[in-house]
């Protein structure tokens, strides 16, 4: 995960962080600390992708971003 060198919103590397929590064993709380999110942004994209999965694609394009 070298998502800190891309040119990404916060709310991109968090899509990104959730996604890539499914395939390791990091709590949220390790991978906001490492990554330097917040957790909450990690916990709502985890929403997104247990709700709505097929957005999470569109977010890490940046074509959608949460509002507000």
């Amino acid at each position: 995960m070298n998502i800190a060198r891309r040119h990404l919103s916060k709310g991109q590397q968090a899509m990104i962080a959730a996604k890539a929590r499914f395939v390791s064993n990091q709590s949220q709380r390790d991978m906001a600390r490492d990554l330097g999110l917040a957790q909450g942004r990690i916990a709502y994209a985890s929403t997104v992708l247990d709700h709505a999965a097929d957005l999470a694609a569109q977010v890490v394009a940046g074509a959608l971003a949460r509002k507000g």
